[in-house]
């Protein structure tokens, strides 16, 4: 929908999700709770014209980013040589990676 109809987009539900992320990150759309009152308020949101028009624009900018011309090629040129070709789809997305260091318990070696 936002290569092709830049229209704005909204997620129903988490905003852990890959959806709800995709959307904020590129300021297409907005992402709602399953409540009726964050669903109203974000459709009013969505709705008014110059944030629409904002998340319209935002979405024609990045519509062809996310074509799949050449798509094909980029894969198996990419499998031949074993890493990508070049970065065009994860230089889309930040890397950030959650630190989980906190989740990892120190484990203490019998006898030590």
């Amino acid at each position: 929908m936002m290569a092709v109809s830049h229209i704005p987009i909204l997620v129903l539900g988490s905003r852990d999700t890959g959806a709800a992320r995709f959307v904020e990150h590129f300021g297409i759309g907005a992402v709602a709770g399953h409540e009726k009152k964050a669903f109203v308020e974000a459709v009013d949101y969505i709705t008014r014209p110059e944030v629409n028009l904002e998340m319209r624009r935002k979405a024609l900018t990045m519509a062809g980013r996310f074509t799949d011309v050449g798509a094909a090629e980029w894969i198996w040129q990419s499998l031949a040589r074993g890493e990508p070709i070049d970065g065009r789809y994860e230089d889309l997305m930040s890397r950030e990676r959650p630190d989980l260091s906190s989740l990892l318990s120190v484990r203490r070696v019998p006898g030590s």
